[in-house]
């Protein structure tokens, strides 16, 4: 059963991360004690595949999503399981397995799929065809003039030139 998106995912690995590193001063643990490294490296490993991972928050896009909930598994796994195996003071075995079985919970319940939202950038295709001008053809605006010619009030666009022009009215009447 998949409860979280990868967005809601996101805010939950960031605030799980700084949690990490808070905790060893709620325990009041010493941050050369083997509890306290490996929570601050945890909280480091985790912000870190965290900003990587290739979803809505990830900061470099580097990790797929499959990889990051795998990485979550296995941290959730090992903060549950590192009190006995490293054998840890009592204070600190119900706060690593209360991380360690959110993390993996939160691992498993994600869905792997990345909503991503559409591209702003139209089709191709799909956009008007620009005008194209003859290479002859002149733009004058109100306040600029042609050599030779008057100076005009309203904005002139000749597409083509004057003698392209007699050959297309004489194919026309034709």
């Amino acid at each position: 059963m998949l409860i979280f998106t990868t967005k809601a995912h996101g805010i939950l690995d960031y605030l799980m991360g700084i949690f990490l590193l808070l905790v060893p001063t709620f325990l009041h643990l010493k941050i050369d004690s083997a509890e306290g490294f490996i929570l601050y490296n945890a909280a480091g490993f985790l912000l870190l595949y965290t900003a990587l991972t290739a979803y809505e928050l990830g900061v470099i896009k580097l990790i797929p999503m499959k990889l990051h909930l795998t990485l979550d598994i296995f941290l959730g796994i090992f903060l549950a399981t590192a009190p006995w195996v490293l054998n840890f003071e009592d204070q600190a075995r119900i706060p690593f397995v209360i991380l360690g079985i959110i993390q993996l919970v939160a691992g498993l319940t994600t869905a792997s799929d990345v909503v991503t939202p559409e591209p702003q950038i139209e089709k191709l295709g799909t956009q008007p065809r620009r005008k194209r001008f003859h290479q002859n053809s002149q733009i004058m605006m109100p306040s600029q003039e042609v050599v030779g010619q008057k100076k005009s009030r309203s904005t002139t666009l000749n597409t083509t030139p004057k003698s392209d022009r007699k050959v297309l009215r004489k194919a026309v009447e034709s």
